[in-house]
């Protein structure tokens, strides 16, 4: 009967050491998990900011542009008018 005892301390003595490895990877994984969540977060704000400055570079690009076609323009308008 003690034998008998003994074996179940052992059995839930392994158990209990096996179920507290089981949380102990389960809480490493969920960190895992977070810790993937902040940097896809920082990440989506990165391209958020890559692509405002673009846009920002494509407008002033385009109002340089169009600045210039304007002062063609006129230069054009002046001279024929000179002519």
């Amino acid at each position: 009967m003690e034998d008998q005892n003994l074996d179940e301390l052992q059995r839930a003595c392994y158990l209990s050491k096996e179920n507290s490895r089981l949380y102990e990877a389960y809480y490493e994984e969920k960190r895992k998990v977070n810790d993937l969540g902040k940097e896809c977060e920082k990440l989506k704000k990165r391209i958020n900011e890559l692509e405002k400055n673009e846009l920002t570079t494509l407008l002033l690009n385009g109002r340089e542009k169009l600045s210039w076609i304007t002062l063609s323009s006129i230069t054009q308008f002046t001279m024929t008018c000179m002519i």
